[in-house]
C-alpha cells in the first residue's frame, strides 16, 4: 500500500462515527508525550503510554491524566519538556452511571439544600 493510499484510508476511518461503548476511555494526545525523552536520548513512546492508560483505565480522568504526565514527566528526569503535551481524555461512562447521574439531579431540583 503507497503512503497517500495509507493515510486516505486512516483519514476516512478517523473522520467516521465511532461508538464508544460504556466504560470506554478515548485518549487523544500531542507527539510531544511520546517524543519525551531521557538523558539517552530514549523516547518515551507508545508502549510506555498504552502501559500507563492500561494501569489506569478504572481511574477517573483526573487521574489517569496525571498519571500520564507524572510518567513522561519522571520518564524525563523532570527536565524542561522540548515539545508542547497535549493529552484529552473522553469516557463513556455506564448507563447505569447515567441513570443514576440523572436521577440524583432530577431529585436535588426537586428537593433543593438550603444552606
Amino acid at each position: 500500500m503507497k503512503l497517500h493510499e495509507y493515510k486516505d484510508k486512516l483519514l476516512e476511518k478517523c473522520l467516521s462515527p465511532q461508538v464508544l461503548i460504556p466504560g470506554s476511555v478515548l485518549i487523544l494526545f500531542t507527539d510531544g508525550i511520546l517524543e519525551r525523552e531521557n538523558i539517552t536520548g530514549e523516547e518515551f513512546g507508545e508502549q510506555r503510554l498504552k502501559d500507563v492508560i492500561i494501569n489506569n483505565k478504572t481511574q477517573s480522568s483526573d487521574v489517569l491524566l496525571s498519571e500520564i504526565f507524572t510518567a513522561a514527566n519522571d520518564f524525563g528526569h523532570k527536565k524542561k519538556w522540548k515539545d508542547d503535551a497535549t493529552v484529552v481524555i473522553v469516557k463513556r461512562i455506564s448507563i447505569m452511571a447515567t441513570v443514576m447521574v440523572a436521577v440524583f439531579n432530577q431529585l436535588r431540583d426537586q428537593n433543593p439544600l438550603r444552606l
